[in-house]
């Protein structure tokens, strides 16, 4: 299971706003259409990217 690294910025992971917002596309066109599962998912995704960070429960709306 690779894990990408992350970036300071979006500028400087992709070369160009278009294929950031290319990327963001393709990541959230394929998400589950149910907000709990995407937020599962999300959050999953979050804790194995920066551990460290994403340790707080998500508040509820």
């Amino acid at each position: 299971d690779a894990v990408c690294s992350v970036s300071s910025s979006p500028s400087k992971a992709f070369q160009s706003p278009q294929s950031f917002g290319k990327a963001v596309s393709k990541v959230k066109k394929n998400l589950p259409n149910s907000p709990n599962k995407c937020k599962a998912v999300i959050k999953k995704l979050a804790q194995q990217i920066v551990p460290n960070i994403v340790q707080a429960p998500l508040p509820k709306p």
